[in-house]
């Protein structure tokens, strides 16, 4: 029981997001406030079920990969309704359209959704586990038990990693969005080799 209510407050956190970029390409500043608010808010609370299902670091990685399965499969049932959607419908879109296309321009999009996967999940991942070293090492340099230690790190690297993830994704400039990932990721293999040397 507690499982499912676990599910299904994250999906209904991971819709509300989706409805609120939705809102934001149609220019209803006002609704996706609200829902981006309702979807953040229901994710932090989906938080309590999830730990209680499978405690504060397991529970906590398959919530985020419930978060993160549930944002693919809308974003392929809006991609797939974008394949069907009529020619007619595309042509409009097209002649609505005030600047002419560069020749480059299909290339261009493609390396940019390319990059903007790579950042949103390899890149995101490296620096989620830069960050969590960090913190390791920060810890056991402070004295805390390695048990413990270990526990907080293996937290805050699925943690990191979802930010780092929305932050990829969110809508913004392509650089602005590449800064804040990679960022804590440098801050973190910046502080891991200025804190190790202690340890030895």
């Amino acid at each position: 029981m507690t499982l499912a209510f676990a599910i299904l407050i994250t999906l209904a956190g991971t819709l509300a997001l989706r409805l609120a970029w939705r809102r934001g390409r149609q220019q209803q500043v006002r609704q996706q406030l609200v829902l981006r608010w309702a979807g953040w808010l229901l994710l932090a609370a989906a938080l309590v079920p999830w730990v209680a299902t499978g405690g504060g670091d397991r529970g906590v990685a398959l919530g985020i990969g419930v978060v993160m399965l549930a944002g693919l499969a809308l974003a392929l049932v809006e991609g797939w309704r974008a394949w069907r959607a009529p020619a007619r419908r595309r042509r409009e879109r097209q002649t609505r359209s005030e600047l002419p296309r560069a020749p480059s321009r299909g290339l261009a999009l493609l390396l940019r959704r390319a990059w903007i996967f790579c950042l949103s999940g390899l890149l995101a991942l490296a620096a989620a586990l830069a960050v969590g070293l960090a913190l390791w090492v920060c810890l056991a340099r402070a004295g805390m038990n390695d048990a413990n230690v270990l526990a907080v790190a293996m937290l805050a690297v699925p943690v990191a990693w979802a930010v780092l993830a929305t932050l990829a994704t969110m809508e913004a400039g392509l650089g602005k969005r590449t800064l804040l990932v990679t960022a804590p990721g440098l801050v973190g293999a910046a502080a891991t080799l200025a804190l190790a040397g202690g340890l030895s």
